[in-house]
């Protein structure tokens, strides 16, 4: 658990999964539990394409934003390099559980040149846990055709959050198994 400066505290469980055998996803959940106060919690989760290199030359920036899709609960982010027309497509869906039971929450979409975002809002009582599930996929020209990215990047989102976190636990479990034999 973790105390804020203002005295609330709130216990914090953080889970992340990289698929192995669906090399594109990329999952995490949060969950947070109110140990001692009532409040409402703003929930932003983003993609951001506005993105740096180390080793690029002056600090330039080399990513082109081709294309961005937001809606409630899922987005998409285009981008392309400069130089040599390299294409990498970021899908995301959030899901919000309130106490186990998925929200219909406030939802907000935003979005900014690079960037998209779900704004969520939710009620949090004293006692009560909130769990975000983020389910990412990521596809390339390295891999795909450009034309087809954004489509591919949707499928894969889509598929990942019918299946559902539990799904990739119990997969990452099985792996596990078989490593120790």
């Amino acid at each position: 658990s973790a105390a804020l400066p203002s005295g609330k505290k709130v216990e914090v469980i953080a889970k992340r999964f990289l698929s192995i055998k669906d090399k594109e996803l990329g999952l995490i959940r949060y969950r947070l539990k109110s140990l001692n106060f009532s409040a409402p919690v703003k929930i932003i989760s983003y993609l951001d394409g506005d993105v740096q290199n180390e080793d690029s030359n002056y600090d330039e920036k080399f990513w082109i934003e081709v294309e961005r899709k937001i809606g409630v609960t899922e987005g998409y982010l285009l981008m392309e390099t400069k130089k040599t027309g390299f294409r990498v497509c970021h899908g995301m869906c959030t899901r919000i559980f309130l106490n186990g039971s998925e929200q219909t929450c406030n939802k907000e979409p935003m979005e900014k040149e690079k960037g998209i975002a779900n704004v969520f809002e939710v009620s949090l009582k004293e006692g009560d846990e909130i769990t975000i599930e983020k389910y990412i996929a990521i596809h390339s020209s390295l891999y795909s055709d450009k034309a087809g990215l954004m489509k591919q990047t949707g499928i894969s989102v889509k598929k990942a959050v019918a299946a559902g976190f539990q799904h990739f636990s119990v997969d990452a479990n099985l792996y596990r198994g078989r490593q120790k034999t």
